[in-house]
């Protein structure tokens, strides 16, 4: 049986105090705040003969494990035993202080998928994930296989919640979105009322072009919705959308918004949708905006 270690990458922002004034002046009164991007190799394996935290923490480091979110290189700072059944396995700690807010605005709140690299002592993995607002607090997990080096695209989680990842040569699917037979709009001004029974749980339908197809057992997606009229913002939590009861390969996928108890579609109002990623692991879709108005 292949040996899987998880790989757990947290973003996190912590306060940082840098001791220098803005104009030179070294009073230690101006502070800045930083975030720090941080990463957990979880029950990494190790040869049985270390026992030893530090032990650990420098065989990993002489093997050059590391990872890169967004072009931001993560070095290995603590490790700590887990277990004491040979291999020997560790929790490796990794950590960078993140000075390029460009770069971390991307990661938390893009539109485009980033790149995630993972490099072990069984090679170097490339994957992309959609950005997600979660990473701010939430802690991003890879299962990685210890003998390969391959990630799984399909179990790629921010605190167990699945988030859209396909391999690094994926290329971002283009699509149409319609409501019943009607393009749905792609600004507020044009949105139509949705068309679909019953009224609060309007339904689109997502079709691939070029005859390409998803796995829909696989698909994971990550969808927002908000009020586009200056309302109080609707925020639908994972969860609510479904994709209903389709199964196989198809070329179209339907979802529907389900409201909860406390995030309700308004009728007359207009709302924004951003299908931020969906994925089935080896296909991703493009990032898309449409907004629809709810009866």
């Amino acid at each position: 049986m292949k040996k899987l270690f998880v790989l757990f990458l947290l973003v996190a922002l912590v306060p940082f105090t840098v001791g220098c004034g803005l104009f030179g002046d070294n009073d230690d009164t101006s502070p800045v705040d930083l975030p720090i991007l941080r990463a957990s190799l979880s029950s990494y394996p190790v040869p049985a003969s270390l026992r030893a935290d530090a032990a650990g923490l420098a065989y990993v480091n002489s093997k050059n494990v590391t990872m890169t979110i967004n072009g931001i290189e993560l070095k290995p700072s603590d490790a700590t035993e887990v277990g004491s059944a040979d291999p020997r396995k560790f929790n490796i700690n990794f950590s960078a202080f993140v000075t390029d807010t460009a770069k971390y605005n991307q990661i938390i709140s893009g539109s485009d998928p980033i790149e995630v690299i993972v490099k072990t002592s069984a090679g170097t993995e490339i994957i992309q994930i959609t950005p997600t607002q979660a990473l701010t607090t939430g802690t991003l997990s890879l299962v990685v296989d210890a003998t390969t080096g391959k990630i799984d695209t399909t179990n790629v989680t921010v605190d167990a919640v699945k988030v859209p990842a396909a391999p690094k040569d994926a290329v971002a699917l283009d699509y149409t979105v319609k409501n019943g037979d009607v393009d749905v709009a792609t600004t507020k001004d044009t949105a139509k009322e949705v068309v679909q029974l019953p009224p609060h749980t309007p339904a689109f339908v997502v079709t691939l072009l070029n005859d390409k197809k998803l796995n829909v057992d696989k698909v994971v997606h990550s969808i927002k919705v908000r009020n586009a009229n200056g309302k109080a913002a609707v925020a639908l939590p994972e969860g609510s959308f479904s994709l209903g009861q389709q199964t196989g390969l198809l070329n179209s996928v339907t979802i529907t918004v389900v409201e909860t108890a406390t995030a309700k579609l308004v009728g007359g109002q207009t709302y924004e949708v951003e299908i931020v990623g969906l994925s089935d692991g080896t296909n991703l879709l493009k990032s898309k905006t449409f907004y629809f108005i709810a009866r």
